[in-house]
């Protein structure tokens, strides 16, 4: 990076670069991330933030210098002069949908196992969901709350695709699946989630690990339906966890998938009283028989965080760049 270029942090965690004979909104846009905008010579005022931190020069060769108090800019005349904080309303990086509120209709509620349930959703018509393999949605029934699934799918088209687990003692998970049985719509908030396949933003190690416990295997099949349009796509290996066979809802699918040479399946069950002879230990002693080199790896986990704060120390111990690991759970429960 040339020393002349700075670095422009925003409050939602982005980060891109700017020369200085650059405006603020010319190195986003040419970085393909999006800021709103209209007329881009100071006249509508659309691209207005806050100078959080550091010093800019606008168009009329003002001088802005953030402390102690915060300007509201506009981006499409203000050249850096230092690197910058900055705060933007609607900003959003590579790759990113904006944020919608869709009315679908629920067109088929299927049982896999005791208590796993395939919901199948459709978009209107003209409004196909606009997500990234990997992301969630949220529920929105008539009670005011939000439920957050993982979607099940890769994009295709109107279709969207959930893995509803709802126990006996999951007041929550009964009461909207009663919803998805009984109603012909439900509304839905989409995209969210930044355990997505990488666009720009990271690039995937010849070796990718999807690791799963339960319904986390929604997660997992959309990564891979995804992957599997690729043809330089990396060598995909799938770890699926659950108590009893039954829990692993959906292995002939990805038992399929191995014979079609799309994945490596590797099935797992807690529980060796239930006629299982396959394997029962510990995933992250599976994976370091598998792989000597955890180096070359990238890795996804899905499950609760014991779950996945488990693993992903033990696979670090041995190798595996953190850096090179993806789930929801870092960002839902944090440690600090």
């Amino acid at each position: 990076m040339s020393k002349n270029t700075f670095t422009i942090t925003t409050t939602s965690g982005h980060r891109f670069n700017c020369g200085p004979d650059e405006t603020v909104l010319d190195a986003a846009l040419a970085q393909h991330c999006f800021i709103p905008k209209a007329c881009t010579n100071g006249v509508c005022e659309v691209c207005y933030g806050d100078l959080i931190e550091g010093r800019v020069c606008l168009k009329n060769g003002q001088t802005v210098s953030a402390p102690p108090t915060r300007h509201n800019l506009l981006y499409c005349i203000a050249k850096p002069l230092t690197d910058l904080t900055i705060g933007i309303k609607a900003f959003r990086g590579p790759g990113e949908f904006k944020l919608q509120t869709i009315a679908c209709q629920i067109e088929q509620v299927t049982q896999l196992n005791d208590d796993v349930y395939k919901v199948m959703l459709k978009a209107p018509a003209g409004k196909s969901p606009e997500f990234h393999a990997g992301q969630y949605l949220e529920l929105l029934p008539e009670d005011g709350n939000s439920y957050p699934f993982t979607i099940a799918c890769a994009p295709q088209g109107r279709d969207i695709e959930l893995h509803i687990q709802a126990h006996s003692d999951n007041n929550s998970a009964l009461y909207i699946l009663t919803q998805l049985q009984s109603l012909p719509t439900m509304r839905v908030k989409l995209p969210m989630g930044n355990c997505y396949l990488p666009i720009e933003r990271h690039t995937l190690k010849k070796d990718v690990l999807l690791i799963a416990a339960g319904t986390g295997f929604a997660q997992m099949k959309s990564l891979v339906e995804a992957l599997a349009q690729e043809d330089d796509r990396p060598n995909l290996h799938l770890f699926w966890v659950g108590k009893l066979p039954s829990d692993l809802y959906a292995t002939e699918l990805a038992q399929q998938w191995q014979d079609q040479g799309l994945i490596h399946y590797y099935p797992i069950v807690r529980d060796t009283n239930q006629g299982w002879d396959g394997y029962s230990g510990l995933i992250e002693d599976l994976i370091l028989e598998r792989f000597q080199n955890l180096k070359d790896c990238s890795a996804f986990f899905c499950g609760s965080p014991n779950f996945v704060y488990g693993i992903l120390d033990a696979l670090t111990q041995d190798g595996l760049n953190e850096s090179d690991c993806y789930s929801d759970v870092f960002d839902y429960a944090p440690r600090s």
